[in-house]
């Protein structure tokens, strides 16, 4: 890559004299279809662009690629607006929502002819930065690899950054490392040291005058959220009634903000919903809409549910019209629309658009849905909008498991749910649950057998009355202990354990008349865990992974340290957590305390931001 001059790179710094603006290529370390399919690259893609001075581009690897291809073609490395190549912007940011996409961002700097690591790149190469859910999650695997780092949402948080950029002087882009260190929800982790007892890290400890942790950034609503009114419109339903009240979200954040900050946080809106719609995207003929942001339930795998603390409620009505507008101006009708967020029908005004949505002629899809939110109105509003498939989470093999979790449900429940949807001409029926959860056993794996036998039975019977029996899918997943969750001191189950566990269900109801299983691969969801509870030590497995040609496996086996250090083990609660350095604004030991109950199979209250105040983030 040819070296850039200072008077080149300076130039980005005065855009609003006519020069140059800032150059930024957005990348999604995955194809262009998953890239599409997914709210948050389209939002921050859509926040950058309207920040003055900055001028943002887009890329994703391109259709058919495989993490086996070595090389791409120099065409294939050009960004999707302006066909400009990776060294022509000054900074690339990667949008990472899912860990395995590490080994895909590392390949794609390999493409990019960038060098992995931080401390072989100079002037001549752009700033790399990350952010989305997986980074502030935990961005220590990654802390030898990226300049900085995106700590939260990226309302605000990327505009203050990019003030910064444009507004003052500077030699190399790294000159303004040390002043982007101080500003909330920025994390340069070169300012940051780690410390190792063998191979693993044991401490991090901060340069003075940076902060000793980095607060993550959230925003607040301008809005109350839906009217009255509106909230009253979701009719005999206890949950919009709960969630009524999560619209006033107290202003304190994580860090103690002044309040100009809580004043700053306040005036954001939450509207987020799709601003690029081609046909590459996984979800044809769909658009998105961002439907909640957090989520009240708690559930203790769930990363969702409390790093997107405080839950939040976007305003529906003004969040549609956006997306309509948007999609007006594109020429580009779609049929459906895809409602995103951990539980999206809690909003008590969701109902109201809902019907707006079917009676414009436009099909409901939804990320995920919660059997006590569904009622008879919703059910119906889904089915005359032509919805044949819906996706329930009962979460637990079974009663006592689903305790564990902090998602009560009885298995009685869970049938009749079941037997209602069917009742209602819901044709395929998607259950899904996790295996593996902390104090699982085999009986809670035969009281699943029996449980998934039971629903088999009524919803053949309820298909039956109407004359036309579908498709009843039972979809089962590994647990993943995420950071930032009651259970992330807790080891994965051995993968040995998971694959008896699977034959042992595949034995008993892979002849079911009308059921199909789904597994998730325990291999997979190993690697995932790996890279999830990773620290810097992981430096030397992407290196690996890029040295043998992308062979993940093999890469496990040779990087040096040892994976099951990090996928098996059981932490203490005093022990250090690479993912620690992130401040998410709990009470201390709050996570801990929610674990333990959770091994004692009792339940935490819902996240209810107007009464409750056990966690601390408000």
């Amino acid at each position: 890559m040819p070296e850039i001059t200072k008077s080149h790179r300076r130039a980005g710094f005065h855009a609003g004299n006519g020069s140059r603006p800032i150059r930024v290529l957005l990348a999604y370390p995955n194809v262009t279809s998953v890239a599409l399919s997914n709210l948050g690259f389209q939002r921050v893609y859509s926040l950058l662009n309207r920040i003055e001075g900055v001028v943002c581009d887009r890329y994703s690897l391109p259709a058919g690629w495989t993490p086996d291809v070595l090389h791409l073609e120099r065409n294939d490395l050009r960004s999707h607006d302006s066909g400009r190549l990776p060294e022509d912007f000054d900074i690339l940011a990667f949008s990472i929502s899912f860990e395995p996409d590490y080994l895909n961002a590392a390949a794609m700097l390999r493409y990019f002819n960038i060098p992995l690591e931080r401390s072989l790149r100079g002037r001549g190469y752009p700033l790399i930065a990350a952010g989305g859910s997986a980074i502030f999650i935990n961005p220590e695997p990654l802390g030898d690899v990226c300049d900085l780092f995106f700590i939260g949402e990226a309302e605000e948080l990327v505009e203050r950054f990019f003030s910064l950029y444009r507004e003052n002087d500077w030699d190399d882009p790294r000159d303004l490392l040390p002043q982007a260190a101080g500003i909330a929800g920025v994390y340069v982790p070169q300012f940051y040291a780690p410390e190792y007892d063998r191979d693993m890290q044991v401490a991090l400890r901060a340069d003075a005058g940076v902060p000793k942790r980095v607060v993550r950034h959230w925003v607040g609503q301008r809005d109350a959220g839906p009217s009255s009114a509106s909230a009253q419109a979701g009719g005999g339903n206890e949950v919009p009634a709960i969630a009524e009240r999560h619209r006033r979200v107290a202003p304190a954040a994580s860090g103690k903000p002044s309040p100009d900050e809580v004043a700053a946080h306040s005036a954001a809106v939450l509207c987020t919903h799709s601003e690029i719609h081609e046909k590459g995207s996984a979800f044809k003929n769909m658009a998105l809409m961002e439907a909640t942001r957090g989520c009240i339930w708690a559930c203790r795998f769930c990363t969702a549910g409390f790093i997107y603390r405080p839950p939040r409620l976007p305003d529906l009505e003004k969040t549609y019209d956006s997306l309509s507008r948007v999609l007006r101006e594109q020429g580009d009708p779609v049929s459906v629309i895809g409602l995103v967020g951990p539980s999206v029908t809690d909003h008590p005004g969701l109902l109201s658009v809902a019907r707006r949505i079917v009676a414009e002629g436009k099909t409901l899809s939804f990320s995920s849905l919660r059997m006590e939110t569904l009622n008879d109105e919703w059910v119906d509003l889904m089915v005359r909008s032509g919805q044949k498939t819906v996706t329930v989470a009962m979460d637990g093999p079974s009663e006592r498991m689903r305790d564990v979790i902090n998602k009560s449900a009885t298995d009685e429940f869970i049938v009749e749910k079941c037997r209602f949807l069917a009742e209602k001409g819901l044709l395929h029926l998607k259950v899904y649950s996790i295996i593996g959860l902390p104090g699982e056993t085999e009986d809670d794996i035969d009281q699943f057998i029996h449980l998934a036998r039971e629903i088999s039975r009524v919803y053949v019977e309820a298909c039956s009355k109407r004359g036309n029996i579908g498709r009843l899918t039972f979809g089962l997943s590994p647990l993943v202990p995420k950071p930032g969750t009651p259970f992330q001191w807790h080891p994965m189950e051995r993968v040995e354990v998971l694959k008896k566990r699977f034959m042992k269900i595949r034995k008993a109801l892979g002849r079911e008349k009308h059921v199909k299983l789904s597994f998730g691969s325990p291999n997979e969801a190993y690697l995932q865990t790996f890279l999830s509870r990773g620290d810097r030590g992981l430096l030397g497995f992407f290196r690996e992974y890029l040295a043998n040609g992308h062979d993940d496996k093999r890469a496990l086996k040779d990087c040096g340290v040892s994976p099951d250090a990090f996928v098996y083990r059981q932490y203490g609660r005093d022990d250090f957590l690479p993912w620690d350095i992130i401040d998410h604004g709990y009470r201390n030991h709050f996570l801990w305390q929610d674990y333990q109950r959770g091994l004692r199979e009792k339940t935490t209250p819902i996240c209810d931001t107007a009464v409750c105040k056990i966690c601390g983030v408000c």
